[in-house]
């Protein structure tokens, strides 16, 4: 299984260009792949242009250095054996947005978490996650603080 999905660049047809995400690039990141490919679709669906998806940080890393510009991050924050903690900084600090999805408990309380915008709780909605990206990644961007779309325990 490679590490890093091939590119899925979707055409904007005119009825695309009025969707929430049109022309967005949106990363990926998250090792089951199943879910990565459900989160996807839904992205595409809902007008990005690009979506990139990285099954470990060192894919994740790799797909940054590639230099292709992304609007928004979405990041599954447990990877195998492996959190994400370190990598939501550095995507926050290149002015990336991050939207945390996990299934499992986290601490809203710790610092490293500041740097994201939204929490979703595994399983959630498409809509959610649209609305947490658009929220963010869709200028002009809103200055408050990370909301939790769904209470995560």
């Amino acid at each position: 299984m490679p590490s890093i999905a091939p590119d899925k660049a979707a055409l904007m047809p005119s009825d695309q260009q009025g969707l929430p995400l049109s022309g967005k690039s949106v990363l990926i990141i998250e090792d089951e792949a199943l879910i990565a490919l459900s989160v996807e679709s839904c992205l595409l669906a809902a007008g990005a242009a690009v979506v990139k998806i990285a099954n470990s940080i060192s894919a994740s890393q790799s797909a940054l250095d590639e230099g292709i510009p992304v609007d928004a991050a979405i990041v599954d924050l447990y990877l195998g054996d492996d959190n994400a903690y370190p990598l939501v900084q550095i995507l926050s600090e290149r002015g990336i947005p991050v939207v945390i999805t996990t299934g499992d408990e986290i601490d809203l309380g710790d610092p490293a978490l500041s740097y994201a915008v939204a929490f979703l709780q595994k399983p959630h909605a498409d809509s959610e996650l649209i609305e947490a990206i658009v929220e963010w990644a869709v200028p002009p961007h809103h200055q408050g603080a990370p909301v939790a779309s769904k209470q995560v325990r």
